[in-house]
């Protein structure tokens, strides 16, 4: 067995590692009711707060950044 076999079984074995691990992190993500939000929406949701309520953008910034987790 040479070393270029050694390393392709290695780089198999970790990339299937890593896919497992990031699908049982992405499963317990929804499980916990975590759910991605669109960046389009969070951007239009800050323009909105600061154009139209007249909201200080870095108030706006850190309170998205607390209830989006982002």
């Amino acid at each position: 067995m040479g070393a270029g076999t050694v390393f392709f079984i290695c780089s198999c074995l970790a990339a299937v590692v890593g896919a497992v691990v990031w699908s049982i992190a992405w499963r317990a993500g929804f499980a916990e009711g975590r759910l991605t939000v669109p960046l389009r929406l969070v951007h239009a949701l800050a323009e909105h707060e600061v154009t139209c309520r007249g909201r200080n953008p870095d108030q706006v910034v850190r309170e998205m950044v607390r209830v989006l987790a982002l």
